[in-house]
């Protein structure tokens, strides 16, 4: 007698096969001493949440992590410093954590650095080039870490303090590396222009999930910054800032080339409008009106796969 498997059952299998995923994890990072084990397992949990980013509190992670939030804290920093995770302010006082997929942004050891060009070169792949001079030693990332977080450079308890002093390391001598900025965990709150560029690399992240109506509001409110960058006038303005308005002009140009259906008036309106020398400052204020009026009536129906793409 044969054992047939209904269609059910074999779509209940399937099913339960699918919620086998997997985390690529940078081989290079597993066994180095680079990351010790909190830093190891923290980077992983961040990856887990994919591109949208972790979002838990701190009490979750300590719980999750299995540690004290003091080394929460600590391998957090450490991960910032090496430029493996990107952190926002959230609301609340929460934060937002995402792993940094980009390689070339990467700041770790020139002995990593060089590792991931000789495989990129295995792999008949371009060798990356990287944005952040390296780490000349472990020295001497613990020495740029120490200066740039002394409450956390003794580590964990049980740890001791790096011997940073046996390895004499200099710093780099260069003027890309002299002049370089390292956030500390405090300068959102301490230093304006930290939370100034944080506020702008946060709105810029969060531009894939906007509606196109807030985006084309806030592409007419941004309109004379954006003007700054279409001439080439941003030195007053911050890094993290000139790319938000880029991304910024660039979705809204996307949206306005192909409009959705249901903003397709809107889009024509706002057309008549500018071509008619309406001031920038009024458009945004009636696509402002619109898109909350749409929002209080019911939920504005979001992009395919959670981008304003269109």
């Amino acid at each position: 007698m044969t054992d047939k498997t209904s269609p059910q059952t074999a779509r209940k299998a399937a099913t339960r096969r699918l919620s086998y995923q997997f985390t690529p994890y940078p081989s290079c990072l597993v066994y180095h001493p680079l990351l010790g084990r909190d830093e190891r397992e923290l980077l992983l949990l961040i990856m887990l949440r994919g591109d949208l980013g972790c979002s838990f509190d701190e009490r979750t992670f300590v719980k999750r992590l299995e540690i004290g939030p003091k080394q929460f804290r600590r391998a957090r920093a450490r991960l910032m410093t090496l430029k493996l995770i990107r952190v926002s302010r959230l609301a609340r006082g929460r934060f937002l954590h995402v792993f940094e997929k980009d390689l070339t942004q990467w700041r770790l050891t020139r002995d990593l650095f060089e590792r991931l060009k000789k495989d990129a070169v295995a792999l008949n792949e371009p060798i990356p080039e990287f944005a952040h001079p390296p780490f000349e030693s472990l020295g001497h990332f613990e020495a740029t870490f120490a200066k740039a977080f002394p409450k956390h450079e003794a580590g964990r308890i049980g740890r001791g303090k790096p011997k940073i002093q046996e390895l004499k390391v200099e710093e780099p001598t260069n003027e890309s590396t002299q002049h370089e900025a390292v956030p500390t965990e405090d300068s959102l709150e301490k230093n304006p222009d930290w939370k100034l560029r944080e506020r702008f690399e946060n709105k810029k992240f969060n531009l894939t999930s906007l509606h196109p109506l807030r985006i084309m509001a806030d592409y007419f409110h941004e309109s004379t910054n954006i003007d700054l960058v279409r001439c080439g006038e941003i030195e007053s303005l911050f890094e993290e800032q000139v790319e938000y308005l880029r991304e910024l002009e660039k979705r809204y140009l996307a949206i306005m080339m192909k409009p959705r259906e249901e903003i397709a008036s809107v889009a024509a309106k706002v057309i008549e409008k500018v071509n008619a020398g309406t001031k920038h400052s009024e458009i945004a204020a009636y696509i402002d009106r619109i898109f909350m009026a749409a929002r209080a009536k019911r939920p504005l129906p979001q992009p395919e796969g959670g981008n304003n793409e269109v």
